[in-house]
């Protein structure tokens, strides 16, 4: 069957558009700002891994640098030991000290029996004094 004028503009009718354009420019509106969160998310979230970055490198450094202290230790270290120090080289060295931690605990000890005999007399003249006021 032929189509006629009014056929065709039945056939017009009942295509209604889906969107119409508020609703389209809404959604795309919607759209656009779920892309700018994400965007923006992703920046903070690149500017949280720089400074995570940033930290790590300079702990790494700090690491590094204390590395290299450690293996000069260790160097001096081992040239000590090939040198052949001894106990008896180590006693010898230490005497001295010992001999002056052993004078300083004899003076201290003086101190300590002066001041506690002073504190007696102290002590002795206060009850004194209490019984002569009574």
């Amino acid at each position: 069957m032929p189509k006629t004028k009014t056929s065709q503009m039945n056939n017009t009718e009942d295509k209604k558009p889906i969107l119409n354009d508020k609703t389209a420019q809404w959604l795309f509106g919607a759209f656009i700002s779920v892309v700018a969160f994400i965007g923006v998310q992703m920046i903070n979230q690149l500017a949280d891994v720089n400074v995570k970055v940033n930290s790590i490198e300079s702990s790494l450094n700090v690491q590094a640098s204390e590395y290299l202290y450690y293996k000069e230790d260790m160097k001096t270290i081992k040239e000590t030991l090939s040198t052949g120090v001894t106990k008896e080289d180590l006693d010898l060295s230490l005497t001295p000290i010992i001999k002056q931690l052993n004078a300083n605990t004899e003076e201290l000890n003086k101190r300590s029996a002066f001041i506690e005999s002073t504190n007696n007399k102290i002590l002795r003249l206060e009850l004194k004094l209490e019984a002569q006021r009574k």
